[in-house]
């Protein structure tokens, strides 16, 4: 497995990525208008995909040459009363079904981090919904439970809990 930094042209793959992974990650906790919404979505900064735009990164695992999990991380784009002054974002983290529980995840998200420190930020962020797996892995990672909050998603109603690391 490599991890690499993304380019332009890894946007399409990404975007079968995620999508794939949205919809198993969320199947249950999401109605199908949002599945649908997401999967028609051609837009990949608004899937959490930057390429070195506005300071924000976006990695790429790649197995056999072919991508089967990213991250994208930056500047905190919707900063709440729990983050921390001066904190970066795990934006999104996802590794293709049939490749998880193989360490890709772990290490996509170990370079996320390194990247926030290396940025400068005194904090890494992440929010991930209530009732998936990722708050568990999150946990795994060494993140502090920071708090939640009810929010709209696409016209959803959603539970979101957020996790901190200290770079300090």
């Amino acid at each position: 497995m490599i991890i690499r930094t993304a380019v332009a042209s890894d946007a399409l793959k990404i975007s079968v990525v995620h999508s794939k992974t949205f919809y198993a990650a969320y199947r249950d906790l999401l109605p199908e208008s949002v599945h649908a919404a997401m999967s028609q979505k051609s837009d990949t900064r608004s899937d959490g995909v930057s390429f070195g735009e506005d300071g924000a990164q976006c990695f790429v695992a790649l197995h056999k040459d072919e991508i089967v999990g990213f991250s994208a991380c930056g500047k905190v784009e919707h900063i709440t009363l729990h983050m921390p002054q001066n904190a970066g974002e795990i934006y999104s983290l996802y590794v293709l079904p049939q490749m998880q529980n193989n360490g890709i995840g772990t290490h996509l998200f170990q370079r996320s981090l390194s990247f926030l420190q290396e940025c400068g930020y005194s904090h890494g962020i992440v929010r991930s919904l209530r009732g998936s797996g990722a708050p568990g892995f999150y946990e795994k990672m060494g993140g502090v439970l920071l708090g939640g909050e009810h929010i709209t998603f696409k016209g959803a109603p959603v539970d979101v809990v957020y996790h901190v690391w200290n770079f300090t």
